[in-house]
């Protein structure tokens, strides 16, 4: 029996790109999925373009906010904290998932859990880099910010200033959402946060070599990618 799969978005102004994201969660070759999304005080059509799906499928609920922004962090761990799962997995609001992605993540956390029965476990996966307009700028974000996954996965000091666990390509399993509350006020982003809690708790992170999402990059990004060693500040896409 396949397990129930919450997948995490916050929308923030996301008109431009919302749609062709909720189809790509839409056409996933594991359905066991349930879409929850937050909107952070969207001023545009975002809402009314999210309501339209909610009236057409009954897996993807809204939470409106009122107007009520609270920014990227704490609209995630919102979402955490009021959504229930065996598995979750954030999504952000401008990528496009390829069509395998919680498939090949559900089945490697399946087989991880084998091993490391009661432990927080993240699953995560390498990106293709895409412009605006989803043409690839690189086929791997690993390799183009040149990260050692399976070197970071094993240290909290790496982890710490160094995070390649991006948070829309984990899936991780409710022990690891246990250990990640409560957030500190000092935690930067909802992945490296989580990923931090994971490793100093004796969980395990597992990275899957292979890309799962186009992570588009465009003007109004919050974070995103960038090449190692070229900005000292940036890792991964998220501030440290």
């Amino acid at each position: 029996m396949r397990e129930t799969v919450a997948v995490l978005l916050s929308t923030y102004n996301s008109e431009a790109y919302i749609c062709e994201q909720i189809n790509s969660i839409l056409t996933q070759t594991y359905k066991e999925w349930i879409l929850f999304i937050r909107d952070d005080g969207s001023f545009d059509g975002t809402i009314n373009l999210i309501q339209n799906y909610c009236n057409q499928h009954s897996n993807i609920r809204l939470f409106e906010s009122n107007g009520e922004n609270l920014g990227a962090r704490d609209s995630f761990f919102w979402l955490l904290n009021n959504t229930d799962a065996k598995y979750y997995m954030f999504c952000d609001h401008d990528d496009v998932w390829l069509p395998f992605k919680i498939e090949i993540t559900y089945k490697k956390i399946k087989k991880a859990e084998q091993n490391n029965c009661g432990k927080p476990i993240i699953i995560n996966t390498d990106l293709i880099v895409v412009d605006d307009k989803l043409q690839t700028i690189h086929n791997s974000m690993w390799r183009y910010s040149g990260f050692l996954p399976n070197v970071l996965k094993s240290s909290f000091y790496y982890l710490s200033v160094c995070n390649f666990v991006n948070g829309c390509t984990m899936m991780f399993n409710q022990e690891a959402k246990e250990i990640s509350f409560p957030v500190s006020p000092n935690a930067t982003l909802h992945d490296n946060w989580i990923a931090l809690k994971v490793i100093n708790s004796d969980g395990i992170i597992v990275p899957i070599d292979q890309p799962t999402i186009l992570y588009r990059q465009h003007a109004q990004n919050v974070c995103g990618a960038a090449i190692f060693g070229k900005n000292p500040w940036k890792s991964s896409g998220k501030i440290v």
